[in-house]
C-alpha cells in the first residue's frame, strides 16, 4: 500500500542533509525526482536522491558538498551532472545534480525510463502545498504492481533500460505490462551498444535480490538472458531456478549452524560483485556450458581475482565433495586444497555446501570455523628454494616445482604438518630416488 504525497515529503525531507539542500534551493527550481519518489511512496529505504534543476546546478552542488564535508565529482561534465558522497555517514544516501534533459519539467520526465521513476516533487522545505508532477500515472501504476515505459522509445534510446526493468520487476515485484515487454524482447539486440560494466551491475542488482526467481524468468521472457549468456539460456531457465532456490535453503541452513557465514556470502569480489552472486552467476552460466562463465568473465573483463575463481568454481562438482573428505582437517590442508583448485578458501567452501545433499552439511560446518581463520592468500611454503638447492641439489625451475608440490599434497593429506616433516619427506623421496 501506497503513502500519501505528505509523507513522501516529510520522508524526502527527513533524510540526511535534504533539508539543508532544501535551504541551499530557496531561491531556485529544483526538484527530487526517479527512484527517492518511488521508493518513499513503497516505504522501502532510500539511498540515492537525484535532484534536477532547469539550470547548472554545479556551482550548488560544490557548496552544498563544501558546507557539509561531503566529496563532490562529475558524473558526466558534458551533460553537467555530478554527484555528492558523505562517506563518513553510512545512513546518508548519494546525492546526484543535472540539469533538466528537456525545456520543461514535464518534458524532462515524459523523457525518463518507466512511469514509476518518471515522478517528482519540488524541494522545498516550507511549502504548505507540496504537489506531485506525475504526468505518465507512476502512482497508479505503482498502486498496481505494474512496471510501464514511458514512451515507445524508451530502450531504443537507451537499450540497458531492459536490464534495468527486469531488476526493478526483481526487487520491487512488479509485473512488466504486455507492450513494455514486448518492447524488450524487440529492442534487446540494441544491448550491444552498451558498455559490459554497466549491463553487469544490473545483472548483479538482479541475482542478489531475494527474489531472484521473478528476474531469472524475466530474463528468459524479455529474451535479455538469451543474447547476453546464450541462445540456450530459456531452455534451462527452470533449472536454473531451481538451482538457485537449492542454494539459498542451504546457506540459510548452514547461516543458522554457523551465523559467519552470512558475512562470507555478502563480501565483495569487486566492486558490486559478492561471493553469493559471484557463486550464483558462475552456476548459472555453467548450467548452459562449463566453459561459458571463465569466457564471459574475460569478455565483461571482471577483474583477476573474480576470473581466476570463477575458472575454479566451473568444474566444482559433487565429486569434488569426495575430495574434501580426503583433506586434513587442519586450516593449512584446506588453504592448501582450495588454492590448487585456484579458487578463494571461502567461496570454495561456500560452493560445496550447496554441492551435495542435505547429509554433507555438518561436515562442510565442521570446516567454517578453520576456513574463517584463513588469510586469503596461500600458506608459506615449508621449504624454500635455498634448502632446496643447499640440500638437495635441485635447480631453479621444473625440478624445483616438482619438489614443491610433492610437499604440497602431502600437507593436503596430512602427511607432513611442520617444516621438520617437509624436509625429512624430501630426503627420503630424493634418497630413495639415488
Amino acid at each position: 500500500m501506497l503513502v500519501d504525497v505528505d509523507h513522501v515529503h516529510e520522508a524526502l525531507l527527513s533524510l540526511p542533509h535534504v533539508k539543508r539542500l532544501a535551504s541551499l534551493c530557496r531561491n531556485r527550481d529544483a526538484y527530487i525526482v526517479g527512484g527517492a519518489i518511488r521508493d518513499a511512496l513503497l516505504e522501502l529505504p532510500i539511498n540515492d536522491v537525484d535532484i534536477i534543476f532547469p539550470d547548472d546546478p554545479t556551482e550548488l552542488a560544490k557548496s552544498f558538498a563544501r558546507q557539509l564535508s561531503g566529496s563532490w565529482f562529475w558524473l558526466d561534465k558534458d551533460r553537467r551532472q555530478s554527484r555528492v558522497v558523505f562517506n563518513a555517514d553510512v545512513n546518508c544516501p548519494d546525492f546526484d545534480f543535472a540539469p533538466f534533459r528537456a525545456p520543461t519539467l514535464g518534458q524532462d520526465l515524459l523523457d525518463r525510463d518507466f512511469t514509476i521513476n518518471a515522478m517528482a516533487i519540488s524541494l522545498k522545505a516550507d511549502s504548505t502545498e507540496i504537489e506531485l508532477v506525475d504526468p505518465s500515472c507512476g502512482v497508479e501504476d505503482l498502486r498496481n504492481n505494474v512496471l510501464r515505459m514511458v514512451g515507445s522509445r524508451t530502450f531504443t534510446s537507451d537499450p540497458l533500460r531492459i536490464i534495468k526493468g527486469i531488476r526493478h520487476a526483481t526487487v520491487l515485484g512488479v509485473e512488466p505490462e504486455q507492450e513494455t515487454l514486448y518492447s524488450m524482447q524487440r529492442e534487446v539486440t540494441g544491448l550491444y551498444r552498451i558498455a559490459d560494466e554497466r549491463i553487469r551491475q544490473e545483472i548483479w542488482g538482479i541475482l542478489a535480490s531475494k527474489n531472484v526467481s521473478r528476474g531469472l524468468r524475466l530474463l528468459s521472457l524479455s529474451l535479455a538472458g538469451n543474447y547476453l549468456f546464450s541462445k540456450d539460456y530459456s531452455a534451462v531457465t527452470e533449472d536454473v531456478v531451481k538451482r538457485f532456490e537449492d542454494c539459498r535453503v542451504r546457506w540459510q541452513a548452514l547461516k543458522r549452524e554457523c551465523p559467519l557465514v552470512d558475512g562470507w556470502l555478502d563480501s565483495e569480489v569487486e566492486q558490486g560483485l559478492s561471493c553469493e552472486t559471484l557463486i550464483l552467476w558462475t552456476l548459472m552460466l555453467a548450467q548452459i556450458d562449463q566453459s561459458l562463465p571463465a569466457r564471459l568473465a574475460d569478455e565483461w573483463m571482471l577483474s583477476r581475482r573474480a576470473q581466476t575463481n570463477i575458472k575454479g568454481l566451473a568444474v566444482i562438482d559433487v565429486k569434488s565433495l569426495d575430495g574434501l573428505a580426503s583433506v586434513y582437517h587442519s586450516r593449512r590442508a584446506f588453504a592448501r586444497w582450495a588454492y590448487k583448485a585456484r579458487v578463494d578458501p571461502k567461496i570454495l567452501l561456500l560452493t560445496l555446501a550447496v554441492m551435495g545433499s542435505d547429509r554433507y552439511m555438518e561436515f562442510i560446518a565442521s570446516w567454517v570455523s578453520l576456513v574463517d581463520s584463513l588469510e586469503g592468500k596461500p600458506p608459506e611454503d615449508f621449504v624454500n628454494g635455498h634448502w632446496l638447492r643447499a640440500e638437495l641439489g635441485l635447480q631453479d625451475g621444473p625440478e624445483m616445482t616438482k619438489a614443491l608440490s610433492l610437499v604440497r599434497e602431502a600437507e593436503i593429506s596430512g602427511e607432513v604438518k611442520s617444516e621438520g616433516e617437509a624436509h625429512n619427506l624430501l630426503l627420503r623421496h630424493y634418497k630413495n630416488m639415488d
